[in-house]
């Protein structure tokens, strides 16, 4: 009888590194934009918590002053948020306060339209948070959230 010889292959052949590489190409093209859209929903959640701590804030302030912070920066003065929050921009939201003797109102619009936000968010002492979709800014007459 006569020995057969056995070969052996080192590495991967062409066609099976092509394969490899087209299903990762696939599962990115499925990932990629549920993936996008998981952060703009996260941006939507953060912005609303963000103007409710912003009325929280307010409802402090006004406990200590008797009056309504004019601006964000009222409150970081007051200790009561940070510095990251009194800029007003935070989670892919641009954050407007304006205050007066009667009350406030709080603006929430995406720093990049469509793509760090597509809502835009409009709230003010009565607390309720009001929403528009697109390129508009919320206001009174948005519907609730």
């Amino acid at each position: 009888m006569q020995a057969s010889k056995i070969q052996t292959r080192n590495g991967f052949s062409l066609i099976e590194l092509l394969v490899v590489v087209a299903i990762i190409l696939v599962l990115a093209g499925v990932a990629i934009p549920r993936m996008k859209e998981a952060i703009l929903s996260s941006h939507h959640t953060a912005a609303v918590q963000t103007i409710r701590t912003i009325h929280a804030t307010q409802a402090q302030y006004y406990g200590q002053f008797q009056r309504f912070a004019k601006d964000l920066g009222e409150l970081a003065s007051a200790k009561l948020i940070d510095r990251e929050m009194a800029s007003g921009e935070r989670s892919g939201y641009r954050f407007t306060l304006e205050g007066g003797e009667g009350g406030y109102t709080i603006h929430a619009d995406p720093l990049k339209d469509g793509q760090t936000g597509r809502m835009h968010y409009y709230s003010d002492d009565t607390l309720t948070v009001r929403q528009t979709p697109g390129p508009e800014p919320a206001s009174t007459g948005s519907p609730p959230l």
